[in-house]
């Protein structure tokens, strides 16, 4: 099989909720080209975050950032995995990151990552 058909397998199996299947054809995807598919690590890193396994989707949006330090929606599920798991510093590192390089058409997830912002910073007030 393609990558290219391994990458629309996992789409496929996303949209239909079927996580376990998406991983692994996304994962087959990027075997067989491990540098080229951010947004399959993206979108890997969600999926675990869903099946509340942070370190393991907080890995997947490093590789996902690794491949394009550009990838607005990796910065911003990063961020959330690292709030889930009380990391607040690198949370608000990644919000922001998030805000700076969004475009647009991400204007709604830019105004819930400001409220993530300042809960958090009212959090590290208190540490």
């Amino acid at each position: 099989r393609s990558v290219r058909a391994y990458h629309g397998l996992g789409d496929a199996y996303r949209d239909k909720g079927e996580w376990d299947l998406a991983l692994y054809y996304w994962k087959e995807a990027v075997r067989l080209k491990p540098n080229q598919f951010s947004e399959v690590h993206s979108n890997m890193g969600n999926i675990y975050r869903m099946k509340d396994q942070g370190a393991i989707a907080i890995k997947e949006y490093k590789n996902a950032l690794k491949i394009n330090p550009d990838n607005v929606e990796a910065h911003y599920g990063l961020a959330a995995a690292l709030e889930e798991l009380g990391q607040i510093e690198g949370a608000l590192e990644h919000y922001n990151l998030f805000i700076n390089k969004a475009s647009e058409s991400y204007k709604q997830e830019v105004e819930e990552a400001k409220r993530h912002i300042k809960v958090l910073e009212s959090q590290r007030k208190y540490e």
